[in-house]
């Protein structure tokens, strides 16, 4: 099920007076590092698994999500410039990055404040939060939240290869479900969209949140279906073979 403030692309709460801001489609198709920024702000700890399963010895305990953005922001100083990107296209908030305090500190460079916030008084991403934090921004985007997996040090190899497999097919089959139930490209999605008839237009469609066009073609296509077997019907079709499926319904993710 999408989350209404995403779709309409209102501000969803996090901590404090921090918000994540749902991207337009505006937002995504101007920016060349979006991909980048989800993939940074998004990675679970099975994604991660599975990126460095080759570099990790048997036994050996993979980092955390939060702590490998850190590492990375650490020794690569293009990295830590687009996280610090990253968090202010989702947020609206400069970032700033403490090592030795393992945290990433978020504060409103454009507060009208005279005097200067104290630590206390900022947002703090931890480990302890950065989770909730990754799970808010899949939700605005119309992603599954996730879970961390069950840490299980003596689980079977072979089993662990086949989660490793779905995975991958998750994946495959959200890179698909990102084109459409018909596999169609996001632009052309887009005209479609424009052709519908329900007041979106190339002039306006680019105020829309990104995450409401998948949405918005599924119904339309399920309106359509529903709308030609009827027709069908109507014309002396055999209702045995002929049976619509009304679209107005709950979808999950």
């Amino acid at each position: 099920m999408i989350n209404i403030l995403s779709f309409i692309g209102e501000p969803i709460p996090f901590l404090q007076n921090t918000f994540v801001y749902p991207p337009i489609i505006k937002d995504v198709i101007s920016n060349p590092n979006y991909f980048k920024f989800l993939k940074i702000l998004t990675m679970s700890e099975e994604d991660l698994q599975d990126e460095l399963k080759d570099y990790v010895s048997p036994g050996q305990e993979f980092p955390s999500p939060f702590i490998f953005l850190l590492s990375n922001c650490y020794k690569n100083k293009e990295i830590e410039k687009l996280t610090s990107m990253a968090f202010e296209f989702f947020t609206k908030e400069k970032a700033i990055i403490m090592y030795e305090e393992k945290m990433i500190v978020l504060f409103n460079a454009n507060s009208k404040q005279k005097e200067k916030k104290v630590l206390e008084n900022l947002t703090k991403i931890t480990e302890e939060n950065f989770t909730s934090l990754q799970n808010i921004i899949r939700i605005s985007i119309g992603r599954k939240p996730f879970e961390p997996p069950p840490i299980d040090p003596d689980e079977d190899p072979r089993v662990r290869r086949i989660k490793e497999k779905a995975r991958m097919r998750d994946r495959i089959k959200e890179k698909q479900q990102s084109k459409g139930k018909n596999g169609i490209s996001f632009s052309q999605s887009l005209i479609a969209i424009c052709c519908m008839g329900i007041g979106l237009t190339p002039l306006n469609i680019g105020e829309i949140s990104y995450c409401s066009v998948g949405k918005i073609m599924n119904a339309c296509q399920a309106k359509e279906a529903y709308d030609l077997d009827i027709q069908k019907l109507m014309a002396g079709a055999d209702p045995k073979k002929i049976k619509p499926k009304y679209w107005i319904k709950e979808i999950s993710d």
